[in-house]
């Protein structure tokens, strides 16, 4: 009305209408894609972009093999560990929760803590990023798994590790990392307790 004021009702609907422009804009934003964790019943992030400390190690000038393409990464709600996943379908075979649960498990019962890593999935055998990795052999003598001691540790893990065929699923990741939170407290590798990495998280 020209020199007065809006009724009630259409004040009403201009306010409906504002709101409803509001809710719509925000479903179109950018960012990480957030899932539900399974297990916890918290939020996991689900990126497409690979972690950034790979990123730096591939200006390493020690860098012995090629970084693998990262297809997704996700990472965990309750650690904020990082899975990087090779191959379409690994997320199915080692499940970013269950890797985030072995890592909590070695913690415990190692009595250390450590900054998370980056966990890097493998289809295939694990070639060390560098001459100073941290490895483990299978009774082959071919790598199975590897971790690089930086600011933010990078472990390598064959997926091969979490097949139902196995006798103690994830018992080389629990390896990795127990050594890798053992090290990095200037512990004595004679004394490292095998036992937990033999166990698995109950």
């Amino acid at each position: 009305m020209p020199g007065g004021t809006l009724p009630p009702a259409a004040l009403l609907l201009c306010a409906t209408l504002v709101l409803a422009a509001c809710s719509g804009s925000s479903s179109t934003s950018s960012g990480p894609t957030v899932s539900p964790d399974p297990v916890a019943g918290l939020e996991q992030e689900v990126e497409t972009r690979v972690p950034d400390s790979l990123l730096q190690l591939e200006d390493d000038p020690g860098l012995l093999a090629e970084i693998p393409e990262v297809l997704v990464t996700v990472t965990t709600a309750r650690a904020g560990l990082q899975v990087a996943y090779t191959r379409r379908g690994q997320a199915d075979v080692v499940p970013a929760e269950l890797v985030e649960t072995q890592w909590l498990y070695m913690q415990e019962c190692l009595g250390q803590s450590g900054t998370s890593p980056v966990v890097v999935v493998r289809e295939g055998p694990v070639t060390p990023f560098t001459a100073t990795d941290d490895v483990i052999f299978d009774i082959e003598g071919t790598p199975v798994a590897s971790g690089s001691h930086r600011t933010v540790p990078i472990l390598q893990i064959q997926e091969h590790d979490f097949g139902v065929t196995l006798s103690n699923p994830g018992f080389n990741l629990r390896s990795i990392m127990g050594r890798l939170l053992w090290l990095s407290a200037s512990l004595p590798e004679r004394d490292y307790p095998f036992d937990c990495a033999r166990q698995q998280p109950v």
